[in-house]
């Protein structure tokens, strides 16, 4: 196997990955953890300030995680020159999501704290 395919393989389960926290938090479901979701100092404040933050956030994580699995997915099979294209584009999209994601969750869990 070569290292594009590989690096298809792993975008696409990144992705897979990230679209299941984003899912969990727009279910409400992902428990307050020190590894996975939106973790700032204000959604980190309560279970409550953790899961609004991560329901906030979880429509642009699942879109992040869709725009990654989509790139590796296509990467995998192609095997070409432009592999690392479809996985590096990828990637960049997630992560400018991602920080989206944060920044509104973050948001949302201080209006939390507001009087």
């Amino acid at each position: 196997m070569s290292d594009s395919v590989m690096s298809g393989l792993v975008a696409a389960l990144v992705g897979a990955l990230v679209v299941c926290v984003g899912v969990l938090g727009w279910l409400e479901r992902l428990p307050r953890n020190g590894f996975v979701g939106v973790r700032t100092k204000a959604s980190m404040e309560s279970d409550r300030a953790f899961r609004a933050a991560n329901r906030a956030a979880a429509p642009w994580m699942v879109g992040a995680g869709i725009v990654v699995l989509i790139g590796g997915g296509v990467a995998a099979p192609l095997a070409d020159s432009h592999t690392d294209l479809y996985v590096l584009g990828g990637v960049a999209v997630m992560i400018l999501l991602t920080l989206v994601g944060a920044v509104r969750g973050h948001r949302a869990a201080r209006r939390l704290g507001d009087p």
